[in-house]
């Protein structure tokens, strides 16, 4: 559906295809959303001595997939509390991403509501009318190490999305260099990194 007020779709930009800002057209520093981004995505345009980036190797400034694009559906108001969801997931949500070329969809956000709601449903609707597109989506942060019930909450309760999640209770202590080496995974051909 064409739109005089859709954000324009651009390809041939190095990294971001579109940008909808459906709120303030803004992100504070640490912004939650640009951060993801970043780790999924994240490729400097040239390194620190001015010499061009090696877009696809491993260094601590790429995403896990640096050779990709994005199409950024801003839904929070800076760095204010809460998100504001358009009302149809389907059609003003997940169908902007599809149009703009995107097949992979990223989403961390989600509710501490551990049922099968209708913004699950919605997910679930889209990527049975689209099966081409992977729904990625945060299992959530409301689960507890003594009572795993509930640790999912909704959208991440539908049937056709891939749920993230960690299976440690705590990342503060890998950060501090503790507990098991964290393996991660190399383009082909690069070396293998350990971190501790």
């Amino acid at each position: 559906r064409w739109s005089p007020f859709a954000p324009k779709i651009n390809a041939s930009n190095r990294k971001i295809v579109s940008y909808k800002a459906d709120l303030d057209a803004s992100d504070g520093i640490g912004g939650h959303g640009t951060h993801v981004v970043g780790s999924i995505i994240g490729s400097p345009a040239a390194s620190a001595d001015g010499e061009d980036a090696v877009p696809l190797a491993v260094t601590e400034n790429n995403g896990m997939a640096p050779g990709a694009k994005v199409a950024f559906f801003d839904i929070q108001a800076g760095t204010g509390a809460g998100l504001d969801l358009p009302d149809d997931l389907e059609e003003d949500y997940f169908r902007w991403a599809y149009d703009a070329g995107a097949r992979i969809h990223s989403n961390s956000w989600g509710d501490d509501s551990n049922e099968y709601t209708t913004t699950a449903s919605e997910v679930d609707s889209f990527v049975y009318a689209n099966p081409d597109m992977l729904v990625l989506i945060a299992a959530g942060n409301s689960g507890a190490a003594d009572d795993p019930r509930g640790t999912i909450g909704s959208p991440a309760t539908c049937k056709n999305c891939l749920a993230v999640g960690a299976s440690q209770g705590d990342e503060r202590d890998a950060l501090k260099g503790e507990g098991s080496p964290i393996l991660v995974a190399s383009p082909p051909g690069a070396p293998e990194r350990e971190f501790q």
